[in-house]
């Protein structure tokens, strides 16, 4: 969501009361003189109301949302999880049966990396629903400037010069 505003720390101020409002995170800002540019993590339910509470702040200039599907790749994430934990469980009866020590050491070398696999996995499974439950929103407010006494003249000149030019 990109925005303009003539007072861009009170802009920059009143985003963040209202970003606080919906129960959102600020996970990074930014303030200099001309641009306030933040990143918030807001709740998927909330982002739709927290955006129209924004434009509030200032005058919005361009505002787009996209969605990614996480179905399918949920789906295939949470099949290969049933699928390790299985093999793991199956690895560790081997494991409680074998007597020899080379056939233990080639099945606990075996266990080792199918657990790797599986906490890999379970995290890529967390960072998934945290995905799916957090919306982030990109907030960039411009300073609007005005234009002083010679800006306003030199506007004011090309407007003519285009009109005198051009018959249309």
């Amino acid at each position: 969501m990109i925005m303009k505003s003539r007072s861009l720390k009170s802009s920059s101020q009143k985003s963040v009361a209202l970003v606080a409002r919906h129960q959102a995170l600020i996970t990074s800002s930014s303030l200099t003189d001309d641009r306030y540019q933040a990143t918030i993590r807001v709740p998927a339910s909330k982002l739709p109301s927290l955006m129209q509470s924004l434009e509030s702040v200032g005058k919005v200039t361009s505002s787009r949302v996209s969605m990614d599907d996480v179905t399918a790749a949920y789906r295939d994430l949470e099949a290969a999880l049933k699928n390790k934990r299985a093999l793991r469980d199956r690895l560790r009866a081997l494991l409680s049966r074998a007597s020899k020590v080379e056939d233990i050491l080639k099945i606990e070398k075996e266990l080792s990396r199918v657990q790797t696999d599986l906490d890999q996995m379970e995290a890529r499974m967390k960072s998934m629903r945290s995905k799916v439950a957090q919306s982030t929103l990109n907030l960039s407010i411009n300073r609007q400037r005005l234009p002083g006494p010679l800006g306003m003249v030199t506007k004011s000149g090309g407007w003519i010069y285009h009109k005198l030019n051009y018959l249309n």
